[in-house]
C-alpha cells in the first residue's frame, strides 16, 4: 500500500477525534507499541515504544530512549481534532422545497431538494 493510500485510509477512519485515537492506537499496537494503563510509576524499557490514551479522545505515543531522561527528551505533538473532516452545513435559504447550503469548512455550495429534516 502506498503512503497516499495509507493516509487516505487513515482519514476515512479518523472522522472524529475519537475515531482518530482508535485508528492511531491500532496502528501503534500493530507497530509493536505497548499501551499503558497509566503513566505514574511505569518502568520503561529502553528503545521500546509506548502509548497512553485518555478519555478516548487523546493519545500520547513515545519511544523510550537509550539514555537517561535527564539527558534530554524529544516530543512530537499533533491534534486529534484536526483534520476533523466532518461536513457542517449552514442553511442559506429555501424556496419551494429547494434548499441552498454552504459548508462551514470548505465553503462549497450545495443545492438539495426534499424534506429539510433529511439534511439536519
Amino acid at each position: 500500500m502506498s503512503v497516499v493510500d495509507e493516509l487516505l485510509q487513515f482519514l476515512a477512519e479518523a472522522t472524529t477525534p475519537f475515531h482518530a485515537v482508535a485508528a492511531m492506537a491500532g496502528r501503534l499496537t500493530a507497530g509493536g507499541f505497548v499501551e499503558l494503563e497509566g503513566i505514574d510509576g511505569v518502568i520503561l524499557e529502553p528503545g521500546k515504544g509506548y502509548f497512553y490514551t485518555r478519555n478516548e479522545s487523546s493519545i500520547i505515543a513515545f519511544r523510550a530512549g537509550q539514555a537517561s531522561p535527564d539527558q534530554g527528551v524529544r516530543f512530537i505533538g499533533a491534534h486529534t481534532d484536526s483534520p476533523n473532516l466532518s461536513v457542517s452545513l449552514i442553511l442559506l435559504k429555501s424556496y419551494m422545497g429547494w434548499y441552498s447550503w454552504r459548508s462551514m469548512y470548505t465553503g462549497e455550495h450545495y443545492l438539495t431538494r426534499g424534506s429539510i429534516e433529511t439534511y439536519r
